[in-house]
């Protein structure tokens, strides 16, 4: 079996959205970890400011996912709080081709592979303070209420050797978790995908302590030869919910990761430190 916890803040001006993501995030672990997602308790830490209604909508957001993903909701527990937190416990059924692995086993000369593009955490930032419109927006709402079961096909397909989800320490936090000591990767600069709707915003607007928290979080095991300057770059350090799958695969097994519609950002390599290229 597989457990897994996650929550976070309300994403978004829209409940029943905002409950639909909340579910596809703690979901995630599950679907990256090759297994089968099956029954979930419910948590939820809910705002004075928050309505019976909006509540509700919340509610029927996680459930509608849970009904998709034909997980059976057990219960929960709900409480008024000073902000909130929605979030879901999970139970999964595990693959037992990879049950005896772990995020950490990527190979020198894998290449990386994400599935959704960067940029979730920056367009919530400037959504809110109105920098783009809320049509702009609905590319990163698209993205974040998508699952990330498709992933279930590449463990079908090929042999794995490192994968997890891009979430709160963003793509290159969760890349330097998958990488061992004595390894590192290039990044491929002119392959970073990001939202349309952030590509024309300054990057030093949308500079936040979560991105360099993130950039301190890599550095602490990893050295780091990126300017963050451009928004393309920032994006690999913002915080993402329901972010990308990211994972490893030898280059010969590229071809089939990419037709189900996943993209090479980069490589590993045996040189202990995280560059662009």
């Amino acid at each position: 079996m597989l457990f897994n916890l996650d929550f976070g803040p309300l994403i978004g001006d829209d409940a029943y959205e905002a409950g639909k993501i909340s579910a596809h995030h703690s979901i995630s672990d599950i679907y990256v970890s090759a297994g089968t997602p099956m029954y979930a308790s419910i948590m939820l830490q809910i705002a004075q400011d928050i309505t019976y209604g909006q509540t509700k909508q919340i509610l029927a957001g996680i459930k509608d996912v849970c009904d998709s993903e034909g997980i059976k909701i057990l219960g929960g527990h709900t409480i008024r709080s000073e902000s909130s937190v929605v979030g879901l416990s999970v139970i999964g059924k595990a693959n037992k081709d990879y049950m005896n692995r772990s995020k950490q086993q990527c190979v020198v000369g894998d290449k990386i592979l994400l599935s959704k593009k960067l940029g979730a955490g920056i367009a919530s930032r400037a959504y809110f303070h109105k920098m783009i419109d809320k049509d702009a927006y609905s590319e990163a709402i698209a993205s974040m209420t998508t699952s990330n079961k498709g992933v279930l096909k590449v463990f079908e397909s090929v042999p794995v050797h490192a994968c997890t989800d891009v979430t709160g320490f963003g793509f290159l936090g969760h890349l330097s978790e998958t990488l061992s000591k004595d390894m590192g990767a290039v990044i491929y600069e002119d392959k970073i995908r990001i939202f349309d709707c952030i590509a024309p915003l300054p990057a030093g607007a949308l500079y936040t302590s979560f991105i360099e928290d993130n950039i301190n979080y890599v550095l602490r095991t990893k050295k780091c030869n990126i300017d963050f300057d451009t928004i393309e770059t920032m994006a690999l350090a913002d915080p993402q919910t329901n972010g990308p799958v990211l994972l490893t695969v030898a280059p010969e097994h590229v071809e089939k990761v990419e037709k189900l519609g996943f993209y090479v950002v980069g490589e590993i390599t045996n040189d202990k430190k995280i560059s662009l290229r």
